[in-house]
C-alpha cells in the first residue's frame, strides 16, 4: 500500500512540471533516454533487457541492469534509471522509494523538458 502512494506521489509531481508520465514509448526511445541521460548526469549506462507487456520496470541493485517492458512508459525509464543512479551515487539507504529518488526523477523529467524530448502532444 505503501508503494502506491508513493508513485501517486511522484506522477503527481512529474504532473505539475508538466511532463507526459503516461507517454508509451518503444524500446529503441528507451535505449535513447536512458543514454542520454546517462551521459549527462555521469552514471554507467546500465544494460537494458526488454520482457512483457505490462508497463513496469526493474533495477538490479548488484548489477548494473534495468529490466523494462517493450513498450515501457516514459515514466518507467527514468523512474528505473533513478533506482540505478542511487546505486551508483551510493545515496540508497536500505529503502528504495524515497525522498531522493523521487528528486532524481523529478531531475531527469526535468532535464527531458529542458531539452524538449519527447515532449506532452497538445
Amino acid at each position: 500500500m505503501g508503494r502506491l502512494k508513493y508513485y501517486d506521489k511522484e506522477k503527481k509531481q512529474l504532473d505539475l512540471l508538466g511532463f507526459d508520465y503516461k507517454l508509451i514509448i518503444n524500446t529503441k526511445e528507451a535505449i535513447k533516454i536512458v543514454r542520454k541521460l546517462s551521459r549527462h548526469f555521469k552514471i554507467i549506462e546500465p544494460e537494458i533487457y526488454f520482457y512483457g507487456k505490462l508497463d513496469y520496470g526493474y533495477a538490479s541493485t548488484q548489477i548494473n541492469i534495468i529490466k523494462l517492458s517493450h513498450s515501457p512508459s516514459l515514466y518507467s525509464v527514468i523512474h528505473e534509471l533513478g533506482h540505478i543512479y542511487t546505486i551508483q551515487k551510493k545515496l540508497l539507504s536500505g529503502k528504495f522509494h524515497t525522498k531522493k529518488l523521487m528528486r532524481i526523477t523529478k531531475r531527469f523529467a526535468k532535464y527531458i523538458i529542458k531539452k524538449n524530448y519527447w515532449k506532452k502532444e497538445s
